[in-house]
This record gives structure tokens, sequence and C-alpha cells, in this order.
């Protein structure tokens, strides 16, 4: 295998190469399992195709490719994986065999012998294999015999590193093996102290851990060497309190969103923004999506509360998967009518019609509508009429629906029925009977509804009812 620092310089050949004719490439089996390897330390799964590709016309019965073919399926397609080992069933390499136990069922027992027998067999030469095996004993639960093995499996290792970074990985998911773990790492930014990786490994081990300030001077380090390092940015963004430091962690998610397009972290960077009233940085954030990815719910919610130019194309991609059911586009209608952006508005009503060939249909908002138009008559038949299984009946919509109905009823001059309606209301809450919405709803919803139910029958000033709002008035004499 060539040495770590020929890696890049083999890789770039390569990468040069697939710009000819396919026929031509040549490169020796060793040096296609080197690049297959070095490309998946980077997540660089298009290399490692070709290399795939190329292997199995140059070197179709090699071993080490077959095995690497079977890696690259199970970081990638479950399915084809669980197909392309039901196929290689009689293949017992030392990889395969590693691979094998991605599906083991059998006892502990059984797995410690897989475990002893690896060890015992397996060529601890090949960095491939350490770290499929350390993998596979993490995955069969054998954490504590690599814990109590690990000085002999390392006296094994040729390559040391690979060792302690893999050891690393796999603490992530089991805190029994962090404290060797840390010591790995440490280790490691010792002997190897310019690698960003290393840093930030150990800086989340660290955070895992409840060390703060060692995480937080790992991750400086990681990015004094690589300013953009994802992972020590994510590491950076974990020790940030989002309320005192706002501005901190918007900095950090747009440094992090520059290189790596992330959907869950853009989500995140959106509602911060939108949190800080930012919107000229969520209009950032949604310009950053890739012409061909598809933008989540919460980009498109957050598109239309502020007011972004392009939401037709927005709104067009996220229709092929991001905004994929009923309750998703009328979500997406309330947040345009809770905004006032009458133009989305439209547009998701315009948009789904086309789409769907139906209306979208939203009791609810229409309820409102109603109300804000002073169409009381209308809006009250409508909640009369409103079916157990639409959107007006909604848990989250309960009890707003309720007081405007009431509001409406005293608005219309029908004192006797809205008095019914909120004292037997108000009566449903303090049995604690059960009713839709929390127990916070329940209490803010009360003290408007006893107001209501004092005022609907008592002596009022002409027009105070069409002055009222339900939802603006102060309560504390109450």
């Amino acid at each position: 295998m060539p040495e770590p620092n020929q890696n890049d310089e083999l890789r770039a050949r390569f990468r040069s190469q697939l710009q000819g004719p396919f026929s031509e490439i040549y490169f020796s089996e060793e040096e296609l399992v080197s690049i297959f390897d070095t490309a998946g330390d980077s997540n660089d799964d298009y290399i490692r195709q070709e290399v795939l590709m190329v292997g199995a016309r140059l070197y179709p019965d090699s071993e080490a490719l077959l095995a690497r073919r079977g890696i690259f399926y199970n970081q990638t397609d479950p399915e084809v994986f669980s197909r392309f080992m039901e196929d290689h069933e009689g293949d017992e390499s030392d990889l395969m065999k590693l691979l094998k136990t991605e599906n083991f069922k059998g006892t502990s027992a059984q797995a410690l012998a897989i475990v002893e027998e690896m060890f015992n067999t397996g060529n601890f030469d090949d960095d491939e294999f350490v770290i499929q095996f350390v993998q596979a004993v993490h995955r069969l639960g054998q954490v504590n015999w690599l814990i109590e093995r690990y000085p002999d499996i390392h006296e094994r290792v040729t390559y040391e590193p690979t060792l302690l970074y893999e050891i690393g990985i796999v603490a992530q998911d089991s805190p029994a093996l962090r404290p060797l773990a840390i010591e790995c790492l440490e280790k490691l930014t010792e002997t190897d102290p310019f690698t960003a990786d290393f840093w930030s490994l150990l800086a989340y081990l660290y955070i895992l851990e409840g060390e703060q300030e060692k995480s937080s001077s790992a991750i400086e380090y990681a990015l004094a060497l690589e300013p953009g390092h994802v992972e020590a940015l994510k590491g950076r963004l974990r020790l940030t309190d989002p309320e005192k430091d706002p501005e901190a962690v918007t900095d950090i998610l747009l440094r992090i969103l520059d290189s790596n397009p992330d959907n869950e972290l853009l989500d995140t960077a959106l509602v911060i923004a939108r949190n800080m009233n930012r919107d000229d940085i969520v209009h950032r954030l949604i310009r950053m999506i890739p012409d061909t990815s598809i933008p989540s719910y919460t980009t498109v919610s957050c598109a239309i509360i502020t007011g972004y130019p392009d939401l037709y194309d927005l709104l067009a991609r996220a229709a092929e998967g991001g905004v994929a059911t009923i309750d998703d586009w009328r979500g997406l209608l309330e947040s345009a009518h809770y905004s006032g952006n009458a133009m989305a508005f439209d547009l998701i009503q315009d948009m789904y019609a086309r789409i769907t060939g139906e209306p979208l249909e939203h009791e609810y908002i229409r309820f409102m509508r109603l109300w804000e138009t002073k169409e009381y008559e209308s809006a009250i038949t409508l909640f009369q009429n409103a079916d157990s299984s639409g959107t007006l009946r909604l848990a989250e919509h309960f009890f707003e629906g309720m007081i405007l109905y009431i509001t409406m009823l005293l608005r219309l001059g029908h004192p006797s029925e809205a008095f019914d309606m909120a004292s037997g209301l108000l009566k449903a809450i303090d049995s604690d009977t059960p009713l839709p919405g929390s127990r916070i709803e329940r209490i803010g919803a009360r003290r408007i509804i006893s107001f209501l139910t004092v005022k609907s029958m008592a002596p009022v000033a002409p027009g105070f009812w069409e002055q009222f709002d339900p939802f603006a008035q102060k309560y504390d004499d109450l």
C-alpha cells in the first residue's frame, strides 16, 4: 500500500485519467484498493464508485475489490448490500467475514467467538481490515473485549493512526469506550497535530463526556488548521447558546452552510434567523440551496413569512417532496395568512389546485378571514356546520375558534347564546373535562372566557363588542 503522503497524488492521477477513454485507464490492484480506501476517508463516493468499475474490468477475480464493493453497498444502499451478500455467501475473505456480521443474530458467546477468530486470523496490515474489525466488534456488542484486548490489537496493527481514529469513531455511540477513545485521540493529536479531523473528533468526544473547556480548545486547534472545517464548526455550534448569543450561532451556521448545504442545519439556521427578525439572513440562507435540491417545509414557511421574492420557484421545487402532504400545504397557507402575505396565500392555493386538481380546503383559515372581513353570519354558519375532521376542529385551533365564535355572537346581538356557550366552556375547563389543547392553552383561554361569561349578560356601552378584541384585551382584573 502506498505511504499516506502519496495517497493524494495517486487519487489525483486517477481522477485525471477518468477524463480520458475508460478502456485506457490502468492502475495496479493495490493502487485501486488504496484509492478506494482513501476516498472513503473523505466521503468521495464518486471516486469509490469509479474505482469499483475500473477494478471490475481489470481485476474481475480480486477478493480485495469484491469486499470493497460490499463495503460501498453497505454504506450507500442496504437493499443492494443484502442482495450482494446473498450472492457471495460462500466468500470467506477476511473483509467479507466481517461484513457478514452486519446481520448477525446469534448469541453473545457466538459473537465473541467470531471476534476471537478474526483477531487470530485477520490481516492487521490492511487498514481497511482494521477499520471493519473495530466496527464489527462494536456491532457485535463486544466493546468490553475491545477495551481489554486493546494492547494486543495495538501490537498487531501496522499503521497505528487507523486504529486510534476508528476507536474514536465508534466511541461516539458507545459511552463505555469513550475513555479509551479519548486516550487514543489525545495520542493521535500529539503524534500528528496538523490534522483537523483528529482534533474535531477529539472535541466531540470531550463534549459527550462533559469536558466543555477541553472541547473548546480542541475545536480552536481544528479551526486554526482548517477555518472552514465543518465538523469543528458543528462542535463550536454545540458549545454556543442560541439564546445568549444568537448572532454567533447564526454566523457559525452560515459558515457551515457555505461549504455544506445540509437541510437539517439549514432549517435550524432559518428558525434562529427568523426568531432574530433577520429577514436578510433568512433570504441569504435560502439562496444557498442548490437548484437541484428540494427545499424543506421549514424553508418554504420561512420564505413566506419573510416575503422571499422568488417564492414561486421555491414552492414549485418543494412540491416535489419537501411539501408532501395536505397538512403541509395547509400549514403554508396558515403561514401566509398570519404573516399577511396575500400574494403567497393566492400562490399556494393556485399551485395546490394545479398539482392536485382540487381546491385547498382550510376551514379554519376561511373562518379567520370571515372574522377579519366582519362576515360574522357566514363565519358562525361555517363554525356550526364544521365537520369534526376539518381544520376548524383541530386541537390547536379549538380555544381560539371558540373565543372568536362567542365574540361574534355578541357582536351580532345574541348575548344569551354567547353566555350559554361561554359558561358551559368555563365549567368544562374548571371540572377538568378532557378538552383539546394544552394545559397552558386552557389557562390562557379561561381568563378570556371568564370575561366573556361575565360581560355577555352585563350592560355595556354602545359599540363595545364591535371594538372588543379578545386577544388584545387585558384581563388582569379577573
